[in-house]
């Protein structure tokens, strides 16, 4: 679990059970504002950062193995970034929720970004989710919606599924 508040990384049981904290505040990162964390293909941590805008990832015990991104417009630079996921092909997916896109790494390599700052299909993406399938769901805040993105291309679907008003 990221801990958003106090900068901490920690492990809990499948019963919700506290085990260890595997980072803290005082890291040798310098962590700024952990916002979410997600297991990758190799059984890393990969975190991302709200306020240090980058995606670090770790091992399970902690030892930093790379950092990506910086705060920024640019591809692969973040603003304010939220929620990352891992495809079904092994890619690292990144709601990069200020700059209105969603930017996809292969090895640490930016290899798609989908909008842009200015414009594009999103209003500000917070967090993204995967099937086993190849799709990938974004949910939009700033436009109330999920969007579906399908496989090779992550492009997005035809329908959006957008969430119920309540009356």
């Amino acid at each position: 679990m990221a801990y958003y508040v106090l900068n901490r990384l920690l492990r809990f049981s499948s019963t919700g059970q506290f085990i260890e904290e595997i980072a803290d505040a005082e890291d040798p990162f310098g962590w700024d504002g952990l916002y979410d964390v997600v297991v990758d293909p190799g059984n890393n941590l990969s975190i991302v950062e709200w306020f240090g805008h980058r995606v670090t990832t770790v091992d399970q015990q902690g030892t930093f193995l790379r950092s990506i991104g910086s705060s920024g417009f640019q591809p692969g630079q973040f603003n304010f970034s939220r929620g990352l996921t891992y495809d079904a092909a092994g890619r690292l997916v990144v709601a990069d929720f200020s700059n209105k896109r969603i930017q996809v790494f292969e090895d640490a390599t930016l290899v798609q970004a989908l909008g842009t700052a200015m414009d594009g299909p999103f209003g500000t993406p917070y967090a993204v989710a995967a099937d086993a399938s190849g799709g990938v769901y974004v949910t939009d805040w700033g436009m109330s919606r999920i969007h579906m993105l399908v496989d090779p291309d992550l492009v997005p679907a035809p329908e959006v599924v957008r969430k119920p008003r309540l009356s």
